[in-house]
């Protein structure tokens, strides 16, 4: 992944069976996804790409939010037409934060955890329905690296 914040995001993915392709972020639009086939399942779930992260996508100025507050623990609400995405971040001793998108049931969850330099090191994305889990762990955070205008377009 090569992520150029606030919302512009480029990931390639190998997967089993042959199955891979790229697609490139722009917030919560798909700009492009190879295969195209993949946009349609890419879409609602731009979202829990950004949570993965660490970094949740600020919310349509048309949804509703909701925001609870405790000892230890923050939450929100997002509401969106038919569909909610729920964020909980645990700010202490491990932080991580954790969201759950639903859309006629539970779509997605993920789960980020971070380091004491308050960088991610390693997210997951898990799909019930399928059973199926995207899980990667953070080697490297560059905030000078420069991508090449090359790395944005459609491959």
């Amino acid at each position: 992944m090569r992520v150029a914040p606030p919302d512009s995001l480029r990931f390639d993915y190998r997967g089993p069976f042959g199955r891979s392709g790229a697609a490139l972020l722009l917030g919560d639009s798909v700009v492009w996804a190879e295969p195209e086939k993949d946009v349609r399942e890419l879409i609602p779930l731009a979202p829990l790409f950004w949570a993965a992260l660490g970094i949740p996508l600020r919310p349509a100025e048309t949804a509703s939010v909701l925001a609870r507050e405790d000892v230890g623990w923050q939450a929100w609400r997002v509401i969106a037409g038919a569909d909610t995405l729920d964020l909980v971040h645990f700010p202490s001793g491990p932080a991580r934060l954790l969201t759950q998108l639903r859309q006629h049931g539970i779509a997605a969850a993920t789960e980020v955890r971070f380091g004491e330099t308050g960088l991610p090191l390693q997210g997951q994305m898990r799909f019930p329905r399928d059973g199926s889990a995207f899980i990667f762990t953070i080697e490297a955070v560059d905030s000078t690296v420069v991508f090449d205008a090359a790395t944005w377009r459609h491959p």
